[in-house]
């Protein structure tokens, strides 16, 4: 599980909740250290604090910056599907006025002539 938090949080620990609508008794509460994690990171790549959060920082700009990406992308292909359909139903309109006038077949015609 992936997820990205505020900048300006002012708590050090998270609470994660586990719900099952299915499994009575399942659902779980836990408590999550956020300080104690960043600091086994930094110590286990022997990092200071300030690259670390640097890093951080590093990476949380290029995450935003993937995500407007994405979300340009995600306009894009909707306007562009937008655009197919209107072409569509022009099309529809389209065949629909040339039909108009146009017998169904060949009884409907021999019918209007007779």
């Amino acid at each position: 599980m992936n997820f990205t938090l505020p900048k300006n949080t002012d708590s050090d620990a998270l609470k994660l909740y586990l719900f099952s609508d299915s499994y009575f008794g399942l659902d779980q509460e836990y408590t999550i250290d956020i300080e104690s994690i960043n600091n086994k990171i930094i110590k286990r790549y022997n990092l200071s604090k300030q690259d670390y959060y640097n890093e951080l920082n590093r990476v949380n700009k290029n995450n935003n910056n993937q995500n407007n990406l994405n979300k340009k992308q995600e306009l894009r292909d909707d306007f562009l599907n937008e655009v197919k359909e209107v072409k569509e139903i022009e099309t529809e309109k389209s065949d629909e006025e040339e039909s108009e006038g146009m017998y169904e077949d060949e009884d409907d015609f021999l019918q209007d002539i007779i």
